[in-house]
């Protein structure tokens, strides 16, 4: 048994039935309870399955995706729509907090030594600039390639970068931002093309291929791409 445990976090669920080991990308150790489950029973979990954590811990970092604790950062880079958001703290009233957006500068104003808020405000900035660059560039590629969608959606997801409901709607993570354009580009048409296939069949792959010839490198590069996302976007 390991003496030094690795960090984790605890999250109740209503629909585990059993106590669950999770390592997510920019969370770390997640373990995952059942409704009413001791919380002390968690490290208990952990002491049993130690080396299978710490060794899933160590490929998680070496793969770029797992992030120490965020700071707030000097600028936000956007790679994706090729914009670059200084960002800037003022005084202000130490009782409030408040982020702004104005040309092209992110300003806090007030207690801007409360860093997790801020993270928090910034997160928010992000949700509704992935709602204002994602959404039109689904919608644009849908039309473009032919391929029907019945909603775009955009949040800040764990583990995806996309995925389709059996309605047509597409849902899209904001942290697709900083990713290269022709990243974001190959999840978009990924997802649009299981309006013809639900599955990855052969079939599936095939529609892809059409759309994007380059797909195989792309796929490829999406396992490393949680590194161009920052701590304070992932956390």
């Amino acid at each position: 048994m390991h003496e030094e445990l690795p960090a984790f976090h605890i999250r109740e669920s209503t629909r585990a039935r059993r106590i669950l080991l999770k390592v997510v990308p920019g969370a770390g150790l997640t373990v995952v309870l059942p409704r009413g489950v001791d919380p002390s029973f968690a490290r208990l979990a952990v002491q049993q399955q130690a080396e299978w954590a710490i060794n899933a811990l160590r490929e998680l970092r070496a793969r770029g995706q797992l992030f120490d604790t965020p700071i707030l950062p000097h600028r936000v880079h956007l790679a994706a729509v090729q914009r670059e958001c200084p960002v800037q703290c003022q005084p202000g009233d130490p009782r409030r907090l408040t982020l702004r957006e104005r040309d092209g500068v992110l300003t806090f104003r007030g207690r801007t030594e409360d860093v997790e808020t801020c993270v928090q405000l910034l997160r928010h900035w992000l949700l509704k600039a992935g709602r204002v660059h994602l959404v039109p560039w689904c919608k644009a590629l849908a039309e473009e390639l032919r391929l029907p969608v019945t909603a775009v959606r955009v949040g800040r997801q764990k583990t995806r970068w996309g995925s389709r409901s059996s309605r047509g709607a597409v849902s899209l993570n904001c942290c697709l931002l900083f990713l290269p354009p022709e990243c974001v580009r190959y999840v978009i048409i990924h997802e649009l093309c299981h309006a013809l296939h639900g599955n990855h069949s052969p079939a599936y792959w095939r529609e892809v291929a059409a759309r994007e010839p380059d797909y195989k490198r792309l796929d490829d590069s999406l396992k490393e791409s949680w590194r161009h996302v920052p701590a304070w976007a992932a956390w």
